[in-house]
């Protein structure tokens, strides 16, 4: 199961949360991550993990129970893809087409439907 979702920038300013139980401290997930160097999994408990992609200068943040850790990976690369391709027509920077986190910023609706879209009560739904 997927606990949440934590989306923020590498100075720990979040950009999008979504919480799907309350079963854990968003400050404490931020901090874990930023300090991270190696690897895109920490191991948080012995049945909570915290699955992480660096996009750009946002960060992506899974916190997983019991789930398979390169199955979320993929997740985080299908989350990145379908905001990608849903922003690819918006010009906010020119220099670039990724999107980018002024998209969390002015499309924040957008960002939360695509989200709810693709996850409901902590699981992923395929289209």
């Amino acid at each position: 199961m997927i606990h949440g979702i934590i989306i923020f920038n590498a100075e720990g300013e979040t950009k999008l949360s979504r919480d799907f139980s309350l079963k854990y401290i968003e400050d404490e997930i931020k901090n874990k991550v930023l300090q991270e160097k190696d690897t895109n999994i920490i191991y948080d408990t012995s049945d909570t993990s915290i699955i992480f992609k660096k996009h750009f200068n946002i960060f992506i943040c899974f916190i997983i129970e019991n789930e398979n850790e390169f199955y979320i990976l993929s997740l985080i690369n299908v989350f990145i893809d379908s905001f990608s391709s849903h922003f690819s027509n918006v010009c906010i920077n020119s220099s670039s087409s990724h999107f980018s986190e002024l998209h969390f910023v002015y499309q924040f609706k957008e960002i939360y439907d695509i989200l709810d879209e693709m996850f409901v009560g902590g699981y992923y739904i395929p289209k």
